[in-house]
């Protein structure tokens, strides 16, 4: 009974061959998840031949292999190359991801044998870009696997191979815009931080497309985008009477992020009345 019971746990136990997942530091917890991911026709049917689940997880995605004797055999020692396509859903990651800023990307990311990462350096980079094919932030992951026979072996000693896809937040400037009175006097403005340790005075006038025109200032320093914002910035006004005024200014959104030509920067413009 006791050799019955061992031998049906090994025929229908689970093990994890491999692991993705895909993260994003510009997430408080560090998770992207705004993609759809799936296997390509080809890789459905080596999943189903090879007994391999593909299972989506809070972080990625994992592949599974239910054990059965039958595949530990010569006929399933060659290597396998698995492809999954990739489609991002958001329609502003590329507001705040650190990628080339065009309409279409083709994003192409794979395993080698000394890297946890599907790709060169720390991060998703122009490295893992091919030339588009269709419209959108689209791509493949392609993962070779079984190199060395290593899951299909009787030795039963595979360990499950953990990787890893990572994009990086985009360093951006912020530009405050204002919509003032003619008679507005700009000496009386300055833009500071909540403790005071920065103070920014150059206003300059700017025409926006819509022909209205604006007092902006541009702060010199980049700033990588967080999807939560704790620095705070403060319009400061002085009157005749040296009464000062101090306006909270509106944090960073992504609708507003824009490459600027001219500058060669990032910029995300923000608009105030006052």
């Amino acid at each position: 009974m006791n050799l019955y019971k061992n031998t049906f746990q090994y025929r229908t136990s689970i093990i994890k061959i491999l692991n993705v997942d895909i993260m994003h530091n510009y997430f408080e917890d560090g998770i992207f998840k705004k993609y759809e991911i799936q296997p390509n026709l080809e890789t459905l049917n080596l999943l189903k031949n090879y007994n391999l689940i593909f299972k989506k997880t809070e972080t990625g995605f994992v592949i599974l292999f239910q054990k059965e004797e039958r595949f530990f055999s010569e006929n399933y020692s060659d290597e396998l190359k698995l492809i999954f396509k990739i489609k991002i859903l958001d329609s502003n990651f590329l507001s705040y991801t650190n990628l080339p800023y065009y309409s279409s990307l083709n994003l192409s990311l794979k395993n080698s044998d000394d890297r946890i990462e599907l790709h060169d350096g720390d991060f998703v980079n122009k490295t893992s870009l091919n030339t588009p094919y269709e419209a959108g932030i689209n791509g493949t992951i392609s993962l070779t696997i079984n190199k060395s026979n290593e899951i299909f072996d009787q030795s039963n000693k595979y360990e499950p191979k953990n990787f890893l896809m990572k994009f990086d937040s985009r360093d951006v400037k912020f530009r405050y815009n204002f919509m003032a009175d003619d008679d507005l006097n700009i000496n009386s403005l300055y833009i500071t931080n909540e403790n005071r340790s920065l103070k920014y005075t150059d206003f300059k006038k700017r025409t926006l497309s819509t022909g209205k025109e604006v007092l902006s200032i541009l702060i010199d320093q980049s700033v990588k985008l967080k999807e939560r914002f704790n620095d705070k910035w403060f319009l400061h006004r002085s009157d005749d009477m040296l009464y000062e005024h101090s306006i909270f200014l509106p944090k960073p959104s992504l609708d507003k992020i824009h490459y600027d030509k001219s500058l060669n920067i990032f910029i995300n413009d923000m608009y105030c009345n006052i």
